[in-house]
Formats: structure tokens, C-alpha cells, sequence
């Protein structure tokens, strides 16, 4: 982080400490949070200084409270006991034989009342999990605070390497997908990179690219070349001298150093940001083309370029044989629903329970049993049969289908990714009706818990028809386990609740390319 960065992530966290941030504001933060380790620090630290700052204001009043609830208290007590002749509740006998009166120190006092203060700022995710005991004092579960699942990163790139230029992340691999955070080192030679945004990269090894989103990659070292269709405008390339910002163009762009960067517009326009105004403010100037920059420091230096050298025509002649990827349109179970609703993109059309319930029939958003991860409604919710998420016979399965409409992309070239959690697991996944991914798996354990489980990640890369294509989901739901860890415990054939959670992320070739 250069100084002057360091100085605006200051002033943006200071402000965020105090008072609501503008849409701008909070733009700027979390972008500096994804793409900077040291901010991320820095931003804990930030916070940690705001909750013992507050708690130190808050701790005296708490404190101030307690005192006098717990003198009243043992003057209650000292009354009660003479007027009984035993010793309350809150006094024990000293080994003396003599009365032992429990009184809360100021410090004590001040001790809890931070812990409570503290308990109510700090985030969710960063409180410890409270454990629960049995009679013997042995642990025997976690009570988990933090409900949300853990996700992995989405692609956002899929990587093409020449044969004799693998970078160390491919191995022996032709194709493979980059997912976001990413940092890949590529080996000598040109290796194809297709972003899921649209844009296509030719790196030229060696060289190191961090992948921080779908449309914005960081180059550390070496070069690479872009070329972007319409719909991709506002791709990011970072140098560490550098920023550049896509208006629908192709250009190269070549990292020399921490402070030396240079790039050239082989076709349209691009916005060029020097770094030390990048990260501040909108400032910086268009580049056309035919026109390159080099940044040195403080000095950027504009030239023209020979586009009709035979460096510029074989990098725009590469570029535009390559096709580009743009974003399919999915449907995530539950999005933008209450529990209750049913979801008009998924359906239950087949179960082997003896239950009387039709099929086919919408699936409906239920509410999260105790052990499963929350509802998000604007990414993923649970679906099942019922809002309550009733219980349902053991060792039966349920069939979910929804569609995915490839019309005007090329099927041969749809990815599809799946994150999936299932109480209490799949056991086969058909893409128009047949098998794929790497379905069975089954999740019945004892104090089996679908809340910071990880999604389990399918992914489909063929079998895509033109058109309206169906995928089945068949969910089994297993047993229920009674009994204590410590004890054993056994699987029993109770009925039990079932439910399905997916999100989706699909790309692919848009047929106009044909």
C-alpha cells in the first residue's frame, strides 16, 4: 500500500467509525478490502480501537449500575439472614465454618460489562462458539454463532495454456478455472486466458496475474494483452504504476517495475489512472487509439503506436480469433422470496416416501431448521415440501428439477457450477436425463449441521442442448441419530426434515459468434 493510499484508506475507516459512508465511500472501502491485505489489517485494527474506545465509555456506566443492584443485593441478604438465622443463597461456608458474602469488585464490575459491550459490537463471525456441556462437564457440542455458509470463491476465468507454456497452476491439465483472489505465476510462452465477463487475455509468460473479480485482474509482472466485445466495457487492469479502465477496446499492457508500467490502445479507447490518483479520486486521461503511455513515477510520458508493426498485428490478429464468454442467466433456489412462497423455477416431480403429497408441485421456501445455515434471500434460501420444513420419512428421496435456458449461446462451450448443501445429501444429479457431476454424496452424521458446512461444488461442462435444458436434483434424506457422542449413537429410521439449498453460475459462448 503506497503512502497515499494508506493515507485515504485512513480517512475513509476514521469515517466509517463515526458515521454512516456514502455510496461512494463504502465503494471505495470495500474495494481497497478485497484487493489489499494490508487494508484488511489495518481494518481490523481500526476496529478493535473503536469497540475499546467505546467499551472504555461505556464500561463506567455499566460498572456504576452493577454496583449499586449488587450492594442492594447483599443488604438484602444481610437482612435475610438475620432475620432467618441461615445463611441466603449467595453466601457459602468458609472453611472456617464462618460466612462468606460474594461482593463484585469495581474492576470485576468494569471486566463484564466490556464482555457484554464487546459481545453486541464485534461482528458475528468473530466471536467464539460457545460450547454446551453434559452433567460430567465434558463438551459435546457447538452452539455455532455464525450461520452463514462458507462459499468458495466464484470462477472467474478459465485459463488455455499452450502446450509448451503451462503456468505451474495447470500441470498437466489443458483447461482449467481460475477462481476469485487467485494469484497465478505463468512459464515462458502465450497462454489464453477467457474471462467469465466477457473479456479475453493473451498473458505473455513469465509473468504474475492476481484475479481479484470477473472483470478485474492485477498485473504484477510481465504482459498481457485484452480484447473486450460490447457487453464487457469496464474491465480493470492494475499495474503497480498504473490503472486502466476499458471503454470497449484492445490493448496491451506490460509491468516493469513497482513504480514503471506502459500500455498501448491497439483498437478503441481506455481510461488511464496513474496509481497515486487511481486509488483517490476519478482523475486521470483517455487514451486512443494509436497512442500508448508509459508511467515512471510521478512522470507519464504519451507516444503514438505503430499499429501497423508486425508486434501490434499479431496481437490484435490473436485476440480477435479468440471467442468470448458472457454470463448465463440462473436460478438459484429461494432468490427474492419469503418462506412460504413457492418457487416457480423449481419443482419437486418425483419421491419414493410413502406420503401423500402430489407431485409435480413448486418447491417452497421453508424455514431454516436449527442446524441448517440462514436464509439469504438475495443469493440462496432453503427450499423443501412444506414453510415448516416438516419432518419426512428416513432413507427416501425427493427429486428437485429446474431449467436452464442456453437459447442464443452455444451449448458446446455452457460451463455450470453448482454450490450445493442437501440434508442429508444427493444421490444423483441429470442433465436431460442423464448422470452427471460427482453425485452420490450423503451428509448423516451424528450432529450432522448444514450452517458452516461448505457448499459441495459440481461442475458440468458438457452435455448442454440447444435451447431449454433440464437438471434433476435427487436428494436423499437419511436417518436420525439418537444418542450422546461420548455414549455411541445409533441411526434410527425416524423421520426427519429435508431440505435443498443451490446456487448457480453458468457461462458460455454466445451463439452469435457462429
Amino acid at each position: 500500500m503506497t503512502p497515499s493510499q494508506r493515507r485515504d484508506f485512513e480517512s475513509i475507516a476514521a469515517t466509517a467509525c463515526s458515521q454512516p459512508l456514502c455510496q461512494s465511500e463504502q465503494a471505495r472501502l470495500e474495494a481497497l478490502l478485497v484487493e489489499d491485505e494490508e487494508a484488511r489489517q489495518l481494518w481490523l485494527d481500526f476496529c478493535r480501537l473503536h469497540i475499546e474506545l467505546d467499551l472504555h465509555t461505556r464500561a463506567g456506566v455499566i460498572a456504576a449500575g452493577l454496583r449499586d443492584r449488587v450492594q442492594g443485593a447483599d443488604a438484602g441478604a444481610e437482612e435475610s439472614s438475620d432475620q432467618t438465622g441461615s445463611p441466603p443463597a449467595a453466601a457459602l461456608a468458609s472453611p472456617a465454618g464462618g460466612r462468606r458474602t460474594y461482593r463484585i469488585s469495581m474492576a470485576a464490575a468494569a471486566v463484564a460489562a466490556s464482555l457484554l459491550a464487546a459481545a453486541a459490537l464485534i461482528p458475528r463471525g468473530w466471536q467464539e462458539t460457545p460450547k454446551s456441556s453434559d452433567r460430567d462437564g465434558r463438551v459435546v457440542a457447538a452452539v455455532e454463532t455464525d450461520r452463514t455458509p462458507k462459499r468458495r470463491p466464484e470462477v472467474v476465468a478459465v485459463l488455455r495454456s499452450q502446450p509448451d507454456a503451462k503456468p505451474e497452476r495447470v500441470g498437466e491439465e489443458e483447461e482449467c478455472v481460475v477462481l476469485a483472489g487467485e494469484e497465478l505465476a505463468f512459464g515462458d510462452g502465450p497462454s489464453d486466458v477467457k474471462m467469465v465477463c466477457g473479456a479475453n487475455l493473451l498473458v505473455e509468460g513469465p509473468a504474475t496475474v492476481r484475479f481479484v473479480s470477473s472483470n478485474h485482474v492485477r498485473l504484477l509482472a510481465g504482459s498481457l494483452s485484452a480484447n473486450l466485445p460490447e457487453w464487457a466495457r469496464g474491465f480493470i487492469v492494475d499495474t503497480n504504476a498504473m490503472r486502466l479502465i476499458d471503454l470497449g477496446t484492445t490493448f496491451a499492457v506490460t509491468s516493469e517495475s513497482a513504480t514503471v508500467a506502459e500500455a498501448q490502445v491497439l483498437k478503441g479507447l481506455v481510461k488511464v489512472q496513474p496509481r497515486e490518483r487511481a486509488e483517490q479520486s476519478l482523475s486521470g486521461f483517455l487514451l486512443n487509439e494509436g497512442e500508448s503511455v508509459r508511467i515512471e513515477g510521478p512522470k507519464a510520458v504519451r507516444n503514438q503506436v505503430n499499429l501497423e508493426s508486425s508486434e501490434a498485428r499479431r496481437r490484435i490478429l490473436e485476440l480477435e480469433k479468440l471467442d468470448s464468454y458472457q454470463p448465463i442467466p440462473v436460478n438459484n433456489s429461494g432468490v427474492g422470496l419469503s418462506v412460504g412462497e413457492e418457487d416457480q423455477h423449481w419443482r419437486l416431480v418425483a419421491t419414493s416416501a410413502p406420503i401423500a403429497f402430489d407431485t409435480p408441485r413448486y418447491a417452497v421456501v421453508c424455514t431454516p431448521h436449527p442446524r441448517y445455515s440462514i436464509n439469504e434471500p438475495r443469493r440462496s434460501q432453503w427450499l423443501s415440501v412444506s414453510p415448516n420444513n416438516e419432518r419426512l420419512p428416513a432413507d427416501s428421496s425427493y427429486t428437485f428439477r429446474t431449467h436452464l435456458d442456453l437459447t442464443d449461446y452455444d451449448s458446446r462451450s455452457v460451463r455450470l457450477i453448482g454450490q450445493i448443501l442437501a440434508d442429508n445429501g444427493v444421490r444423483q444429479i441429470c442433465l436431460n436425463g442423464d448422470s452427471v457431476g460427482d453425485a452420490p454424496w450423503i451428509n448423516n452424521t451424528p450432529n450432522q449441521r448444514f450452517d458452516r458446512e461448505e457448499f459441495h461444488v459440481i461442475e458440468i461442462s458438457e452435455g448442454f442442448l440447444p435451447g431449454l435444458n433440464t437438471i434433476e436434483i435427487d436428494v436423499w434424506n437419511g436417518g436420525e441419530y439418537k444418542g450422546m457422542p461420548s455414549a455411541g449413537t445409533e441411526l434410527q429410521p425416524n423421520s426427519n426434515p429435508m431440505a435443498l439449498r443451490v446456487e448457480w453460475q453458468a457461462f458460455g459462448r454466445p451463439s452469435s459468434y457462429d
